[in-house]
């Protein structure tokens, strides 16, 4: 339809060009034309509407809606949690006077840092992120070398340690100086000097007189060198141990899946579904599940159709994944809901637009069966999915199929082309259905700020012998278009087209394939301002 627009648009231009007269200063004639002018052209499937990730195709062409709601998932953070901890190292020194020369060591202390993981037990703690900070406190009154370490922590094989220049303190009073190291790599043996404990960490904190100070300095008992280590910020990139028994309540909540599905209906019949709870399970725990209820609820009519299969009557155990040194291999356990053993297809004839549920996980139900062997990456998860793939073959009253458009309008928003009009609607219908035409004109945010009446009917496509439409019937439908809404689509409303169809006179089940398709033309027979697009 665009070479015959293009030949209209040349004539009105060319006439305008005729008449016009040569002086500048007379203002630009305009006038009224009727013409026929091509407004939108759009088309209509359900593989459009619900989008390639929704939607598969078999190998008879019949489309299966594919649809995946993650109920809960829970991360690193609700199994291990490594709170900000401040320790400190020095003591007064044990002598009530002593001359130290310049280069000579001060006591050092052999230690552990215990960190207090609730009941969670660690062998061993890679560090994703995290730092420390290292603050030492002298009342020495010589310059020291102070070096903190930590024996069992370790990049590459090398053990951490920070060497500290500490000034010297002035009479009767101390120096000090703090500096911050970044953890990221490091591997943490948390079984302490002895590699027979838990979240315990081995540590060092000694140090000597600067070299380079001319003379001893003279320490007593009220003199002291601390350090105070903070750590922050620590994530996990790996961990071991026994991550303890735990209970944790989900929900309830209620999940919005409404911008999910771009396809409605009034009633579905569904002649055959499958839907999968699926339970995936990357941390190296066992648990238990008790799925108190899982609910579709249609906003609607208001209606909760609760689901009822076993997986809801009961505790389902939950298997650990298994560590292969460097990445880990989840535990998926799938539960086949189907009519025979649920409530399921009611459940989805329902239309949810939000999928409901309340759950209590335990972790670790048994207690300590792995012998200390519990593990976690940082991209571990334990989650709970229901994935519903549903083959469109089904009986329908008020499916809906919807649309936009921006109109091709002539003209600007200053100086409209159009004016007003008769709309006429082509419709080459591949479904096998009955269809009413809806236009609306929408606003940015989708809000309807008009409504444009439809009239007429789209008819059914013609089945052929094996039960599928074979020939495509064309069908035209009528609206006016007032001069008020021509004003709305020329300050950025959009057409939203929405076809509501119908079984007509098929059988109970109908299959729904990719090659279903509705064909919309939209011309508009209508008053045209020559020069209004100045």
């Amino acid at each position: 339809m665009n070479e015959p627009r293009t030949q209209w648009v040349a004539c009105i231009l060319s006439t305008a060009l005729l008449l016009v007269g040569c002086r500048k200063d007379r203002p630009q004639a305009q006038w009224d034309v009727d013409v026929l002018a091509p407004l939108i052209v759009t088309s209509l499937s359900v593989a459009d509407a619900l989008g390639d990730s929704l939607v598969s195709v078999g190998d008879d062409g019949v489309i299966s809606v594919i649809f995946s709601e993650r109920l809960f998932a829970l991360s690193l953070d609700t199994v291990l949690d490594i709170p900000d901890t401040v320790f400190s190292y020095g003591d007064p020194f044990p002598f009530a006077s002593l001359s130290i020369p310049p280069g000579a060591p001060l006591a050092t202390e052999n230690e552990i840092t215990r960190f207090d993981l609730e009941d969670v037990q660690l062998s061993r703690l890679d560090i994703r992120e995290g730092l420390v900070n290292i603050a030492v406190i002298s009342s020495v009154e010589a310059p020291l070398i102070m070096t903190f370490g930590l024996p069992g922590a370790t990049l590459n094989g090398v053990p951490f340690e920070i060497v500290s220049n500490v000034p010297a303190a002035l009479p009767n009073g101390t120096s000090s100086v703090d500096g911050v190291a970044d953890l990221a790599g490091y591997r943490f043996d948390l079984r302490g000097p002895t590699f027979d404990d838990v979240n315990t960490l081995a540590t060092e904190f000694g140090g000597m007189v600067d070299p380079a100070h001319p003379t001893s300095v003279v320490v007593t008992s009220s003199d002291s060198v601390v350090a105070l280590v903070s750590y922050s910020g620590m994530i996990p990139q790996y961990a071991r141990g026994y991550f303890g028994q735990r209970n944790v309540h989900l929900g309830p909540e209620l999940n919005d899946i409404s911008s999910d599905l771009a396809i409605t209906a009034n009633s579905l019949d569904i002649d055959r579904i499958d839907v999968r709870l699926k339970l995936t399970n990357g941390i190296g725990v066992d648990g238990q599940v008790q799925l108190n209820y899982l609910t579709s609820h249609n906003s609607t009519t208001g209606e909760d159709v609760p689901l009822n299969h076993a997986i809801t009557n009961g505790t389902v155990q939950i298997n650990r994944a298994v560590d292969i040194g460097g990445d880990h291999v989840p535990a998926v356990s799938t539960y086949y809901l189907d009519e025979t053993n649920s409530n399921v297809d009611l459940f989805l004839e329902n239309l949810p637009d939000a999928i409901g549920f309340e759950a209590d996980l335990t972790l670790n139900p048994l207690g300590d069966i792995s012998n200390g062997n519990d593990f976690l990456y940082y991209d571990s998860k334990l989650s709970a999915d229901l994935e519903v793939e549903v083959p469109l073959c089904l009986a329908v009253n008020g499916l809906q199929l919807q649309s936009l458009a921006v109109p091709d309008l002539p003209g600007t928003l200053e100086n409209h082309g159009l004016r007003e009009g008769e709309l006429m609607l082509f419709a080459k219908n591949g479904f096998p259905f009955d269809a009413t035409m809806q236009l609306d004109i929408i606003d940015a945010d989708g809000n309807v700020i008009s409504n444009v009446p439809v009239m007429g009917t789209i008819a059914s496509g013609l089945l052929g012998f094996d039960g599928f439409v074979d020939t495509p019937v064309e069908s035209k439908l009528t609206a006016y278009i007032s001069e008020a809404q021509v004003d709305l689509l020329y300050a950025g409303g959009r057409l939203r087209i929405t076809s509501n169809y119908k079984t007509a006179n098929q059988p109970q089940q109908v299959k729904l394939l990719d090659r279903h398709r509705q064909d919309l033309q939209v011309i508009v027979r209508g008053t045209y301002t020559v020069n209004g697009a100045e």
